[in-house]
């Protein structure tokens, strides 16, 4: 009975054992079930947040490229409809709005296409401040689109960067030229023209041959109206020899058209200003039949309607401060009728009110005479 005692007490002890061992074996289970719960939440919410974090990203991504075409059609065609009917008001508008969508998009999102997008912006703003007669406004938005240039070429050193660089560089010396900042306009032009022979060791394009024709071009005109004359036509002719390689291959080019266009009126002025006034009126001439081509290209863009005026206002000048004061009437008659066409269009635009102001007074001393 003893022994059966003992025995008893034993299987007693050893079953509040197995009790004890499986509550703390199924402890464990509870708790590892539970570890493992949490786990797969947390996994799930991570998944989730992943799920989201590229949804978002994906949103971002599309809606910058959507912006991006938005800005391709701007500087395509809203530009190229606007401009040409003188609603500088309008572009200049939509230029600055999407400026101001870049400097909201995170700089994640600025890859090197949206920096050059912005850039195009820019120089876009910069021609309607212009065009405004906002001189100022102009120089410093050009300034902006340069730094952005500079900042894509030391970043990735790609050849079509630095051809934008350095035909950015000669608008921005067109622009201080204007301005009165001669000086600074020079350092332009030099600049551009080291920046293109780089560009031009590098490959070969009509574009850069322009670009070099255009920053010659603008030399010339800081030596002519420094009464350089000949330092000034030393420049144009180089600018000629490239401008007519480009002409070579793209004969149609309205830049390069109005790029030749542009020398020969400088020339003809500066033949004005030596009292050569058959050498300037066959300048001029030839000037405005290129510029009549142009129009003839492009007739929708009344921009070349007011080089056109300008031509024709010029040969007025030089007729009749040379006598002819008949011949001269009927081109600055033209002249006039097509600036009160192009205020009569967009009386917003300042240069195109000073321009009809000119041929006022242009007739009125022709008149006087």
């Amino acid at each position: 009975v003893q022994r059966q005692g003992i025995w008893l007490a034993v299987a007693v002890a050893a079953g509040a054992g197995l009790a004890i061992i499986a509550t703390v074996v199924l402890a464990g289970h509870l708790r590892q079930q539970e570890l493992g719960e949490a786990v797969a939440t947390q996994t799930a919410m991570a998944e989730e947040n992943a799920r989201d974090a590229r949804v978002a990203a994906n949103q971002a991504r599309r809606a910058r490229e959507q912006a991006e075409e938005l800005v391709e059609f701007f500087l395509g065609e809203l530009q190229s409809e606007l401009a040409p009917i003188g609603r500088v008001d309008v572009y200049e508008e939509a230029a600055e709005r999407t400026l101001s969508y870049f400097e909201s998009l995170p700089p994640t999102l600025m890859t090197p296409e949206t920096e050059a997008s912005r850039a195009g912006v820019l120089a876009t703003l910069s021609q309607a401040r212009f065009d405004r007669g906002d001189l100022t406004g102009a120089v410093q938005a050009r300034r902006e689109a340069l730094s952005v240039w500079r900042t894509l070429l030391a970043e990735h050193g790609e050849n079509d960067v630095r051809i934008e660089l350095g035909s950015a560089l000669g608008d921005l010396g067109v622009l201080l030229n204007a301005n009165g900042e001669t000086a600074e306009a020079r350092v332009a032009y030099l600049e551009a023209l080291s920046v293109l022979e780089h560009a031009a060791a590098e490959s070969a394009s009509v574009n850069i041959e322009h670009g070099r024709a255009s920053a010659h071009f603008g030399l010339g005109e800081i030596e002519r109206l420094g009464e350089n004359p000949l330092a000034a036509l030393a420049e144009y002719s180089r600018a000629e020899e490239l401008i007519d390689l480009a002409l070579e291959e793209k004969p149609e080019s309205i830049a390069f058209l109005q790029t030749r266009m542009t020398i020969l009126n400088s020339r003809g002025s500066i033949h004005t200003s030596n009292w050569e006034f058959e050498d300037a009126e066959t300048a001029y001439l030839q000037s405005l039949e290129i510029a009549r081509r142009i129009v003839e290209h492009d007739p929708e863009d009344r921009r070349w309607s007011k080089e056109v005026a300008t031509l024709l206002n010029n040969l007025g000048k030089l007729l009749d401060e040379n006598g002819a004061h008949e011949r001269a009437r009927p081109f600055l008659r033209e002249a006039l009728e097509m600036r009160e066409a192009l205020v009569a269009w967009d009386p917003r635009n300042g240069r195109w009110q000073a321009d009809l102001a000119d041929s006022w007074h242009n007739l009125a001393m022709l008149h006087h005479d």
